[in-house]
């Protein structure tokens, strides 16, 4: 009869051989990893078992080593397989997200304050009082001067010589546009009182007549030089046609003022030159025509 001790010791000896026995003979997978199981890697080995696929590279990850369990000895972070073996768009989808530069809105450009024909030592006060819808003249006008410029055939007359010199204006220092400009209609109109011409006192040209005619009085050249002008690019409201009182001629006069930076320079029918309004002696401003409106003048308290 065998002791207690005997049959404990029998019993261990038994399971122990019975777990050696399930080691040695249980399968082990091959591709035993630390790694979680790869769907994609698991995708491709399913397409390349199909007849008639290509073979598609593979690499597994490294094994860990005993004492560095899911590290290699070179010291590298492990390439996970989900990333390596990864197509473009699974690789956006796990890539880390990086924000779009954030785009900053141009700063706006300052407006320019409006500068008023404050000529000859007046003051311009804005008036609703004009004859003959003259600020109505001077703006619509310049469009139709335009509109003849691209078609002058419903304009007839001369019109392709002016577009030359609107194009030929468009570029350069603004002194030397506006003394090409006061030069090319000095030489290109006849001088022609609105007596002669019509028959009345005032009356302003308009765009075809000018094209036709190729005459007018001071008024109709400070008009000529306001239109071309605007068809080379120069802003309207930087535009005046002045109506003064000439106290040497005694006579009604007009010129065009143009605003230059800060200041106003006048273009006169009278000279080719660029004036200055400090160099004109004896000028009365009457009224003042702009497509901002009109203005009378007065004197400073």
């Amino acid at each position: 009869m065998k002791g207690p001790w005997l049959r404990n010791s029998q019993a261990n000896v038994l399971t122990a051989a019975m777990m050696t026995t399930a080691l040695l003979v249980w399968p082990i997978p091959a591709n035993t990893s630390v790694y979680s199981p790869n769907p994609i890697l698991e995708s491709v080995e399913r397409v390349q078992s199909l007849p008639g696929a290509a073979e598609v590279p593979t690499e597994t990850a490294p094994a860990p080593s005993e004492t560095t369990l899911g590290q290699p000895q070179s010291g590298k972070l492990p390439v996970q397989p989900e990333i390596q073996l990864a197509s473009a768009p699974a690789f956006q989808a796990i890539a880390p997200r990086i924000p779009a530069p954030r785009t900053m809105p141009e700063p706006s450009r300052p407006q320019r304050e409006p500068l008023l024909p404050n000529l000859f030592g007046t003051v311009a006060v804005a008036t609703s009082q004009t004859p003959a819808n003259w600020v109505d003249h001077v703006s619509m006008s310049a469009h139709t001067f335009e509109a003849c410029l691209e078609t002058d055939s419903s304009c007839g007359g001369d019109a392709a010589s002016w577009r030359r010199t609107a194009t030929n204006l468009a570029d350069g220092p603004l002194r030397q546009r506006l003394a090409r400009a006061n030069a090319f209609v000095n030489n290109q109109i006849r001088f022609r009182s609105d007596v002669a011409a019509t028959g009345q006192r005032d009356s302003w040209i308009s765009p075809d007549q000018l094209f036709r005619t190729a005459t007018g009085d001071c008024e109709d050249y400070a008009l000529a030089k306001y239109w071309l002008l605007s068809a080379a690019g120069v802003p309207e409201e930087d535009m005046f046609v002045m109506v003064v009182a000439d106290l040497i001629a005694r006579a009604d006069h007009a010129y065009l003022a143009v605003r230059v930076g800060e200041d106003f320079v006048l273009l006169d029918s009278r000279t080719d030159m660029i004036l200055s309004p400090e160099a004109v002696d004896d000028i009365v401003p009457l009224i003042t025509i702009g497509a901002s409106g009109a203005y009378l003048h007065g004197r400073p308290a």
